[in-house]
């Protein structure tokens, strides 16, 4: 007899969606809350979950924070329809005139990259 056990980071994205200015690129955005943990998989079947953590991500640049615990699980539960985006600290993502496509740097007067030709 043989048992087929794994562990792999799991990611999914919670029902919390928000309007706002991005503190990184300064873009009006959507922030969206996600959550990821460590699975253990039993015959590639998930059984157990641990290491839960939660995320406000930014949708124009990819820009993150992480979130309280607390905080996390009440977005989770839905009880949580609007945050204060002030009072985290956000990181990553691409500087203001950056390239969505090639992250190159480009003069804001631009309407599309003279890198890589994406819309800007």
């Amino acid at each position: 007899m043989f048992f087929v056990i794994g562990m792999s980071p799991r990611r999914w994205q919670l029902s919390f969606r928000q309007q706002g200015i991005c503190p990184v690129c300064g873009r009006m955005a959507r922030f969206e809350g996600w959550a990821s943990a460590n699975c253990l998989s039993l015959f590639f079947i998930p059984v157990l979950r641990f290491g839960k953590r939660y995320y406000l991500v930014s949708a124009c640049c990819g820009a993150s924070c992480e979130l309280p615990r607390e905080l996390g699980r009440s977005m989770e539960r839905g009880e949580v329809d609007r945050l204060d985006l002030s009072q985290f600290q956000f990181s990553g993502g691409r500087p203001q005139g950056a390239c969505p496509g090639c992250g190159a740097e480009v003069d804001p007067a631009f309407s599309f990259c003279p890198h890589c030709g994406a819309r800007l």
